[in-house]
């Protein structure tokens, strides 16, 4: 399930490049998040090299309880 995943991510950034607005929107970001405009080349090779570990690590992060706020509504 991984790989086709990548695949499909793969397949959006291609259709992006080719939508002129879209790739420099991505390119954009890019600049914006991390300082550079990332190559297409970096980006797919980073995509491919990114195995599940990597995605658990970084769901851990982003879902981290203890930092997490709870919000109770009460009618």
């Amino acid at each position: 399930q991984l790989a086709s995943s990548k695949e499909q991510i793969l397949g959006q950034i291609a259709m992006a490049e080719e939508n002129n607005i879209g790739f420099m929107m991505m390119m954009a970001r890019s600049l914006l998040d991390l300082g550079k405009v990332t190559s297409l080349e970096e980006i797919f090779e980073r995509v491919r090299n990114t195995s599940s570990l990597d995605l658990q690590t970084l769901a851990n992060e982003m879902f981290n309880t203890d930092e997490m706020s709870i919000l109770m509504m009460h009618s």
